[in-house]
């Protein structure tokens, strides 16, 4: 659905938290100009309150009001950036007045205003843009522009998502003196550039997330070959026994992850993109997400996780047990059923294996603890299989 390029869907939001009910809000119908004026008023108190959200949502049962839910989201009806302070990188945004002129010489019109914590040690200011006609929700609209007025390196990216709310103008009692608001004259971004551009970047990350994976295939093949060059047999560890228990596609829709086509969204994704992609590698499904919020992301994995796509029962270790490989292990071997016996007896054929071959015995403990922790078992049990394994060597020996 497209509409005049003077008229914006704009959801209208009484505060931000309302206790004991939803916050509901309203969606209004309205020109550029009428919009921006009513950023030339600041409010003076706490900083929540009176908000608004650039987005099209599907209407209450009422058919007046909405609420501000990724799943109710139809379209984004503006650009709206959030600049402050990095909290990762620590890098601080340009003053308001060097961003202004950055939109300025974009040709854009914009409405950009201090938000409620702004300093002029720290800057932090919200810059919103109206678009042509609306544009598709999932599309990396914030970053396409950030980028294009080099403020991506002073983003909020927790306020990408076309249902992020922004409060209007306000500040602490007394302290308007040091907040502003730059209206600035000019054209509606173009829809058609921005979702081409959006496309680009869309792409740009999808081959990138498919070199990563790939070069995780590879690597994970490449440890597997030299498993079975050591005597390891890959196929009987007790990780390919739970993960054949999963369903990849179902361990995520049980997250709350939703799902279009092969790729899924964390329900905390601030971008609203779908980041997550499941491909088949060496016939084992994998899934690798480029969403920062997404404890699935390569940021986020727990240290014992050497690559960025995941299988199943990586999936099941992080989002069930919190990343903890041991714990998950003896839990579902005893949810399943699966028997240690099987388990010891391929650690103690690796090591007769090796006691024949008469290799030497700190080589022996080495492979033997790396074996029983690829199968499941615990050093303690490593070491019973080793002093029964030392036992029948000694009595063959004798006899």
């Amino acid at each position: 659905m497209t509409y005049p390029s003077d008229l914006m869907t704009i959801s209208w939001f009484e505060a931000a938290v309302v206790r004991g009910r939803p916050a509901l809000g309203v969606p209004e119908r309205m020109t550029w100009d009428s919009f921006a004026s009513v950023f030339w008023w600041r409010r003076e108190g706490a900083k929540d309150g009176p908000s608004f959200a650039t987005a099209r949502f599907v209407p209450e049962l009422d058919g007046r009001q909405v609420r501000r839910l990724k799943r109710n989201l139809l379209a984004r009806t503006a650009v709206a950036l959030d600049c402050e302070t990095d909290k990762q990188t620590g890098e601080v945004p340009p003053a308001l007045e060097v961003a202004a002129a950055r939109v300025r010489a974009a040709g854009w019109a914009a409405v950009i205003y201090t938000s409620h914590n702004h300093s002029r040690a720290a800057p932090r200011y919200r810059i919103v843009l109206p678009l042509s006609e609306e544009i598709d929700h999932e599309l990396p609209a914030p970053e396409v522009i950030a980028k294009r007025l080099d403020l991506a390196g002073g983003l909020d990216r927790s306020k990408l998502g076309a249902a992020s709310l922004f409060y209007l103008p306000s500040c602490a009692p007394g302290q308007e003196d040091k907040h502003q608001t730059v209206v600035l004259e000019g054209n509606p971004i173009d829809a058609a550039w921005l979702r081409e551009a959006a496309g680009a970047l869309l792409d740009e990350r999808q081959a990138e997330q498919e070199r990563i994976a790939a070069a995780a295939h590879a690597e994970a093949a490449a440890r597997r070959e030299a498993k079975i060059a050591a005597g390891f047999n890959p196929d009987d560890s007790l990780i390919e026994k739970l993960r054949s228990r999963f369903d990849l596609n179902e361990v995520l829709l049980s997250h709350g992850y939703d799902r279009s086509g092969t790729k899924f969204r964390h329900p905390n994704s601030a971008s609203g993109a779908f980041g997550a992609d499941i491909k088949t590698f060496g016939g084992i499904e994998r899934v690798f997400s480029h969403n920062g919020s997404d404890p699935l992301h390569a940021a986020n994995l727990p240290a014992w996780c050497t690559v960025t796509a995941l299988d199943a029962f990586d999936v099941v270790v992080i989002l069930d047990f919190g990343g903890d490989r041991r714990r998950a292990m003896v839990e579902l071997s005893q949810r399943f059923g699966l028997t240690k016996a099987a388990e010891r007896k391929v650690l103690a054929g690796l090591m007769f294996k090796m006691i024949r071959h008469m290799r030497p015995q700190d080589e022996i403990e080495t492979a033997a603890m790396a074996e029983g922790q690829r199968l499941g078992l615990p050093p303690h049990e490593v070491c019973r299989v080793a002093a029964w394994v030392a036992e029948q060597a000694i009595t063959r020996e004798a006899a």
